[in-house]
């Protein structure tokens, strides 16, 4: 990795106003309630939402709750201590003058990069998130050998992570069981 400091970006979504055509009854294009899987029948299916509404507005959902859980985990993570822009950048493999960066570590990927998706609202599953995180964690501790100070400030970032997942898994499940309790 190399020093420098957080990627900027931002980001947003709004739900796409429906398509209106003029061939469907009142104009509209509307679904018919038996086209939609049960869990997506509610009253958002009003006569205004079509079904590409509809599943625009469920992609805005899932990306929406990557947000709440993945932003401030990386947050925490690029500014950690142990950080100190290692790797909210891509490494500069010809600058630092390392020819065989590309040859060992073959999908890079760094902090930035991962917040740029972020805010880009590139990932509508945690799971991509965290296999992007891992991975940077992962290519540093491959090109750098165990004695080096940036494998070993990734190999703790990472115990740290993982522990923040698993800290995570916990709170999702007790409020999984906690919904389910009361529904």
């Amino acid at each position: 990795g190399k020093r420098g400091s957080p990627a900027k970006g931002g980001g947003g979504a709004a739900l796409v106003p429906p398509r209106v055509t003029a061939q469907t009854a009142g104009g509209l294009d509307v679904p018919a309630a038996g086209d939609l899987h049960p869990e997506l029948l509610s009253p958002l299916l009003a006569a205004h939402v079509g079904r590409r509404g509809l599943r625009q507005h469920v992609a805005v959902l899932r990306t929406e709750s990557v947000q709440r859980v993945a932003r401030p985990l990386l947050s925490r993570i690029m500014g950690h201590t142990l950080n100190r822009g290692l790797f909210n950048e891509p490494v500069d493999s010809e600058g630092l003058k390392l020819p065989d960066y590309r040859r060992i570590v073959r999908a890079p990927i760094d902090l930035g990069t991962i917040k740029g998706r972020l805010l880009g609202f590139r990932y509508d599953q945690l799971e991509p998130f965290v296999a992007d995180v891992r991975r940077c964690f992962e290519n540093a501790m491959l090109y750098n050998p165990p004695h080096n100070h940036v494998h070993k400030a990734a190999a703790a970032m990472r115990a740290e992570f993982e522990d923040e997942l698993k800290k995570l898994a916990k709170k999702m499940a007790r409020d999984e069981k906690r919904r389910v309790e009361h529904s």
